[in-house]
């Protein structure tokens, strides 16, 4: 290829080897032997053996250089100026640890206190919360969880970036009462590589009634009161205890066992707005009935004290017994209700 020197219009042009294949045109494969020539020789699948000085570029499998070869395609442009910006993308993957705690009345748990949880992430493409993990557990007061890479979750570093994230409790097992609440973690980026593109991870609780609202239309809202302490759930332990009472008979107490009495016992519970509701039928419903009512032993509710029988109840018993006599040997059934009340 070619005999001459350098000159202005030979520089300006590209040397493509091609072959006809199939009706379609591939790079050449073979050998290209060039003596003194110029230009742009691509040949990327050829070997090309150079054996007279070269004015130019050559993009080959391989050159075999037996001369010299001037760069000298662009030399007419040499004087002119440019400028371009080059943007490296950081393959580094910076996991994300969030980290909560768990308390069982309000202390660290022992061993053998195990509950388990979910993790889930807010998905602002598809608008819904798509789940990590549904199998995460506490290892004493400790939940953590570590997002190993970020990017596979469609975490992507850059100011302004901010995730949403949820952990509640699943359903416990055994002597628990569950913690219906949700601890939220918020994660935002910024400019920056490795560690220093996490801006920083604030937490937030919510009671279960927000939980739930949030599970079902994401809402800001609740990632608004940062909390920096007491980032926990906590559980309470159900503990049994036994319930006493005493059955008098004609003022003292019952001494002839031989005498049995029914007695109904019932759950009466109280709300935070001190509303109160009877499992089983409210008393005021039931003046006839004999029956004790006490509230299910909560680690709330402790100490206990018996209340004075009812005003109401009191005055039926004394009529009843003016009015009707009783036959001698016979038993009057007292109206008295006696209600056990366990407290904080």
């Amino acid at each position: 290829m070619g005999t001459g020197d350098w000159s202005e219009v030979a520089n300006q042009i590209v040397l493509n080897p091609v072959v006809d294949k199939c009706s379609r045109y591939v790079p050449y494969e073979g050998k290209l032997n060039v003596d003194i020539s110029s230009g742009a020789l691509v040949a990327p699948k050829c070997t090309v053996e150079c054996t007279g000085s070269y004015s130019g570029t050559i993009i080959a499998n391989s050159v075999i250089k037996r001369c010299e070869i001037h760069k000298m395609v662009v030399r007419k442009h040499l004087s002119m100026m440019a400028s371009t910006t080059i943007t490296n993308t950081d393959a580094t993957r910076v996991p994300v640890e969030l980290k909560v705690g768990k308390l069982v009345d309000g202390k660290t748990p022992e061993a053998e206190d195990v509950f388990s949880f979910t993790l889930k992430k807010y998905d602002e493409k598809n608008k819904g919360w798509q789940t990590l993990s549904n199998d995460i557990h506490n290892d004493f007061d400790k939940i953590s969880y570590t997002i190993e890479d970020p990017q596979s979750v469609g975490m992507e570093y850059g100011k302004g970036n901010v995730y949403y994230f949820m952990f509640t409790e699943n359903d416990t097992t055994g002597t628990y009462i569950k913690d219906t609440s949700a601890l939220l973690a918020k994660v935002e980026y910024e400019e920056g590589q490795g560690d220093a593109a996490i801006k920083g991870i604030s937490y937030y609780k919510i009671n279960a009634d927000e939980a739930n609202k949030l599970n079902t239309r994401f809402d800001k809202k609740y990632f608004k009161n940062e909390i920096k302490d007491n980032i926990n759930f906590n559980n309470k332990k159900i503990q049994n205890f036994d319930l006493g009472l005493t059955k008098f008979l004609n003022g003292s107490p019952l001494q002839d066992n031989n005498l049995k009495f029914n007695f109904w016992v019932r759950l009466v519970k109280t709300d935070a707005n001190g509303s109160r509701t009877v499992e089983g039928g409210d008393r005021r419903n039931h003046d006839r009935a004999n029956h004790c009512q006490h509230r299910r032993n909560t680690p709330q509710r402790r100490n206990v004290c018996v209340q004075r029988p009812h005003r109401r109840l009191l005055h039926q018993t004394r009529h009843r017994k003016e009015a009707a006599a009783p036959q001698q040997g016979a038993l009057v059934r007292t109206n008295h209700a006696a209600e056990v009340q366990l407290h904080d």
